[in-house]
């Protein structure tokens, strides 16, 4: 992918100050760890993870007390309204944190073993 014809659409406004605010806090209880890659398949069919190249961001993945809640699911009936796809057809909502001199660069997710996933 050449970066100069990458595409960025910005909404202002699409999450209120309140929204944004718990979804940091939540973020923080789920746990941020260091952005990874899908390593190599393990014997039981999971993969490993491998420390990403591409993204030196801190992610956390909001499942449980964070999908559960009320203004975090206002904010996935947006998401949903506005991209036209049902969210139980989306993958948990993925919160990323950079600090000054972090980066994301273009790469690819695929996983092989998920290409028959909806």
């Amino acid at each position: 992918m050449n970066e100069s014809n990458v595409q960025v659409i910005t909404i202002d406004d699409f999450i209120t100050d309140e929204e944004c605010d718990r979804l940091i806090e939540l973020g923080g209880k789920q746990g941020d760890g260091r952005s990874a890659d899908v390593g190599k398949m393990k014997c039981d069919g999971t993969f490993k993870e491998k420390t990403s190249k591409t993204r030196t961001s801190h992610n956390a993945w909001c499942t449980e007390e964070c999908y559960k809640d009320d203004l975090v699911q206002n904010v996935l009936e947006r998401i949903a309204q506005l991209t036209g796809i049902p969210d139980q057809n989306s993958e948990y909502l993925q919160l990323l944190k950079y600090e000054t001199g972090q980066f994301y660069r273009a790469h690819h997710d695929y996983i092989e073993a998920d290409k028959n996933r909806q």
